[in-house]
């Protein structure tokens, strides 16, 4: 009796070890497949800040779907190609570089930096000399090892302003300071007194 006692107790054992080393391995496995995501990904914005795109076709799916489409460019692969093309027209020292990078089964996000300077034209947009530093984040389903659908956003508001195309961005024209005169030829501001030697219309005429 003491014998089977302990028999069933060695087995149980060697069942809980064997269980542990199995989820062991799963986990390891698990992990491997993630670290092996946010490697591929790590490598897509390395390629997208060098211009190397032909690179991209490693990491990206042909039927690659972009739910941020830009207006007049194809969908797929190609299209992303051809964005990035245009935008390095528009930035040729762009960089992009990674902040963060999580990724659980197939999603992915990560937080990133784009700089560079706006020296060339971008959809309909002149150059206007000036540089960009924002960040960005997207959201990323993956499907054996390569990326097949893409959500997110970037800075536009801050971008714009950084370019001067938005008020507060360098070389625009800023709102005078409170009690402030108007700029010259400039109306007065409702209820104010009117400038020495202006006529004052009292409604009657004269």
């Amino acid at each position: 009796m003491k014998y089977v006692a302990s028999l069933l107790l060695s087995l149980f054992f060697l069942s809980a070890c064997g269980k542990d080393d199995a989820g062991a391995t799963k986990d390891a496995s698990t992990q491997a497949g993630i670290d092996s995501m946010k490697a591929n990904m790590q490598a897509v914005y390395e390629i997208m800040g060098s211009g190397n795109l032909d690179e991209l076709d490693k990491y990206i799916a042909a039927d690659f779907v972009e739910h941020q489409l830009a207006p007049g460019y194809p969908e797929g692969l190609e299209g992303m190609k051809k964005f990035m093309t245009d935008l390095r027209v528009a930035y040729p020292d762009m960089k992009m570089t990674v902040e963060d990078i999580v990724a659980e089964g197939d999603q992915m996000a990560i937080r990133f930096r784009m700089t560079g300077t706006n020296t060339g034209d971008f959809m309909g947009m002149k150059a206007t000399g000036k540089s960009v530093n924002v960040e960005g984040v997207d959201w990323i389903r993956v499907k054996d090892g390569k990326g097949v659908e893409h959500w997110g956003y970037m800075e536009e508001m801050k971008m714009m302003t950084q370019l001067g195309m938005m008020p507060g961005g360098e070389g625009m024209g800023e709102a005078p300071a409170e009690g402030a005169a108007p700029a010259e030829g400039a109306a007065p501001a409702e209820g104010a007194a009117p400038a020495e030697g202006e006529k004052k219309d009292s409604g009657t005429g004269a």
